[in-house]
């Protein structure tokens, strides 16, 4: 038989682990399971969070694509230079894997705009941080 005291002492550092871990997530924004892909053709707030964080990690004026919500042909080639640099199937869409990686990177740009005291507001009137919810992920 277990000895009551050791039961409670039990409970608590279980309780306390899972307030640790709570306490680790809270505010840590979650990615979109099931979203659809981003492909050429769409348009909208998702493929700009694309463009933003494609520019950010790419980093190179041959792989820029103007981050206004249209994907076309130069966000395509943007989105396969940045599948290549992230060795992910150069498919040119933007499916979990992929998603998963960008929001990555929009977390790196996001964290290093509001170390300098900045944020981004986009066209949409949405904060970038947003962009969690329109993208597709793998968790």
């Amino acid at each position: 038989m277990i000895n009551p005291s050791k039961r409670v002492m039990t409970a608590a550092a279980v309780l306390t682990l899972a307030a640790g871990a709570l306490a680790a997530t809270a505010g840590s924004a979650q990615a979109a399971v099931g979203v659809p892909q981003i492909v050429q053709g769409n348009s909208g707030f998702a493929v700009y969070c694309v463009q933003e964080a494609a520019d950010y990690m790419l980093d190179d004026s041959a792989y820029y694509a103007t981050p206004d919500g249209s994907f076309g042909p130069q966000t395509l080639k943007v989105v396969e230079r940045f599948q290549e640099q992230n060795q992910l199937k150069q498919d040119g869409q933007v499916g979990p894997l992929t998603g998963t990686a960008v929001w990555h990177w929009t977390q790196n740009l996001i964290g290093h705009i509001e170390a300098g005291g900045g944020s981004i507001q986009t066209p949409w009137g949405v904060p970038l941080t947003n962009c969690y919810q329109v993208l597709p992920t793998t968790s």
